[in-house]
């Protein structure tokens, strides 16, 4: 098991969402003149982009929203100029790319919204960016330098595991070096100890932005992928375990839904199981089949929903089998492979006959 022996403190980039990222350089985009942390944030509230109270005059800038900024700097969105005792930002070039974006379809007031384009927009900068590399993509690469075509084209997946108290490291208990029970498995960098400040920055920053942009995804092992099959495996509550691929295909929700008619279509013949077919089954299989985010086939399988009520019925599920028949990474979150649509979760899909069928096709 590799140590990292330098145990640096991360950024701090945990918790911040892409769109929250998205709407400051829409204000910084917008503004005449590069803009102290106070007008910056001061302006993002007023536009709704951050939704946090008003600052108090002198007051200390909220931890939250210090993460905000910290993520505009590591990921090299903005350019920074000290004036009379104050930093002031203004946008560099990937930071211009998202505010360009974004003013296409932002009518400036409430949060922006991650849509398809601006999801393409945020991957390559993420790649680009060399604390995202270094902290989390290299894992999936055999260096730490390489271009997004590369990462999409040459990248192998990586394990994250969890392990039992009793099973982890004893330091002394300072946090930047207390053993989270974390484990990163990959192929290329070995075995490394997830340290408790790296959990947070990489669980709960790093590994977020990259499956929010659908840049990564996490692999549905077939231990959850089959119902109530958690039930059986010993310990199951003291032990995690994920592996995260790079996504390599997209859909676009505007304009590939004959794509993705097909593909289902054709999942449902090679399954030979007449023309119904579980949700979840759905769903792990297009992703593993495709490399399709998950999140990305339930877009499309909601435009299907309300697209194509002539070709296909979406089955309302009970409540018992919606709460209890998988539990990803042991948390009961039913949306993980269900869909919610119009106020009941939805379980099965069913393709109505093949004249239908063959007629959504021509």
């Amino acid at each position: 098991m590799a140590n990292d022996a330098s145990h640096t403190r991360r950024s701090h980039t945990r918790g911040v969402p892409l769109a929250n990222l998205a709407g400051l350089c829409f204000v910084l985009g917008e503004s005449a003149s590069p803009l102290s942390v106070n007008e910056l944030v001061t302006r993002s509230i007023r536009h709704g982009v951050i939704e946090s109270e008003s600052l108090q005059r002198g007051g200390r800038l909220p931890t939250r929203i210090n993460h905000h900024i910290i993520s505009l700097r590591e990921l090299e969105l903005v350019k920074s100029e000290r004036s009379v005792g104050h930093v002031y930002y203004s946008l560099n070039v990937p930071g211009r790319h998202i505010y360009k974006e974004v003013k296409k379809n932002y009518c400036g007031e409430g949060q922006v919204e991650l849509n398809t384009a601006l999801r393409a927009a945020w991957r390559p900068i993420l790649v680009e960016s060399s604390y995202v590399r270094s902290t989390w993509l290299k894992y999936f690469m055999t260096c730490e330098e390489f271009t997004f075509e590369e990462l999409i084209s040459k990248s192998n997946s990586v394990t994250i595991t969890r392990i039992p108290q009793g099973e982890r490291e004893c330091y002394e208990d300072r946090e930047s070096i207390k053993d989270s029970g974390y484990r990163l498995f990959s192929q290329y960098w070995g075995d490394h100890i997830i340290y408790e400040l790296d959990r947070r920055e990489i669980l709960q920053g790093l590994r977020r932005w990259t499956n929010e942009a659908y840049l990564t995804d996490d692999s549905v092992s077939s231990a959850e992928a089959a119902p109530f099959a958690h039930l059986s495996t010993p310990g199951s509550e003291d032990t995690f375990e994920s592996e995260s691929f790079i996504v390599n295909a997209w859909l676009d929700p505007t304009k590939d839904l004959p794509r993705f008619e097909r593909v289902v279509n054709q999942l449902l013949d090679e399954r030979k199981q007449g023309n119904r077919i579980n949700i979840p089954d759905l769903i792990i299989g297009l992703s593993h089949d495709y490399g399709y985010a998950k999140e990305n086939i339930k877009e499309m399988l909601t435009i299907l929903f309300y697209e194509r009520r002539d070709n296909y019925f979406f089955e309302r599920g009970s409540r018992f089998l919606v709460d209890n028949a998988f539990k990803l990474t042991n948390k009961n979150r039913p949306e993980v492979y269900y869909l919610k649509l119009e106020g009941s979760w939805r379980t099965s899909l069913v393709r109505f006959g093949t004249q239908q069928r063959m007629a959504s096709n021509e």
